[in-house]
């Protein structure tokens, strides 16, 4: 990030559904100013100590919040109502844990559970190549989709994990998604979307 010389930024970070605020201030002789909570930290000495307070509110969980315009980054209030709800869910936990690090693609997957436009299949499908993926991610956030709208993406949802030779790790997994009455319906559900051959039993 190049932060611009005497333009306030606000920072974001959601852990165990606690939202955290944190504002940054780079000054022209390339110190910063820092406020977080109750903590002021001016950062100083060398012209490069402005990257170092980055550095550090990145290292903390931190990211920049949806600047005016900015259509990529979830609204935090938003957001914060759906994660006490997102971490009951199976993979839930270390989903809110991957969107408060921030990094793409998940200020896109958030943005599109956050306003329930999309399925997201490409930005899974970067997750996937990048390797950090748990099938729980695409399935848990189909279940929360139709929980919190009425409206569906378990086709979009399994279309994907199909293409991508997913469905054998879904059959290990669909059983965790019965701790509720409705999500054993979103599960019989997603189940149906399911090619004949690959129905779980």
């Amino acid at each position: 990030m190049n932060a611009e010389i005497g333009r306030k930024y606000t920072f974001i970070r959601i852990a165990n559904g606690i939202v955290e605020h944190a504002t940054f201030v780079r000054a022209d002789d390339g110190s910063a100013y820092v406020e977080c909570g109750e903590d002021d930290v001016i950062w100083e000495d060398d012209e490069e100590a402005w990257r170092l307070a980055l550095a550090d509110l990145e290292a903390r969980g931190f990211v920049v919040e949806c600047p005016p315009g900015n259509e990529t980054m979830p609204d935090a209030g938003s957001w914060m109502r759906i994660v006490p709800h997102l971490q009951q869910l199976p993979g839930g936990a270390s989903f809110c844990e991957r969107v408060g690090r921030g990094g793409d693609p998940w200020p896109q997957i958030a943005k599109a559970m956050s306003n329930c436009t999309w399925f997201p299949a490409d930005e899974f499908g970067q997750l996937l190549e990048l390797g950090d993926f748990d099938v729980r991610w695409p399935l848990s956030f189909a279940a929360w989709y139709w929980g919190a709208s009425g409206a569906s993406v378990d086709k979009a949802c399994a279309e994907f994990l199909v293409t991508n030779g997913l469905w054998h790790e879904v059959r290990g997994v669909l059983f965790e998604y019965d701790s509720d009455e409705w999500l054993s319906a979103w599960r019989t559900r997603f189940e149906s979307e399911a090619p004949t051959s690959r129905r779980v039993t």
